[in-house]
């Protein structure tokens, strides 16, 4: 038996998130908010229509690129 379970949404999001933030810290130190959020967003895939959008925001959390 295989059970598959698909869920989305800032719960699912954040924990992506917190550990993507985690690794750019580790490599480059303390930082303002801003500057987290910016290069969390610079490194972040575009996924549906580009730029900023309802359903995909601003992307996914890449860290290969967060963090290269």
């Amino acid at each position: 038996t295989r059970n598959v379970c698909w869920a989305s949404g800032t719960s699912m999001a954040a924990p992506a998130v917190s550990a993507v933030a985690a690794l750019i810290v580790g490599k480059f130190g303390s930082m303002n908010p801003d500057a987290l959020a910016n290069r969390l967003a610079a490194s972040a895939d575009d996924l549906g229509a580009s730029g900023t959008e309802p359903i995909y925001g601003r992307g996914r959390v890449n860290a290969l690129k967060a963090v290269p």
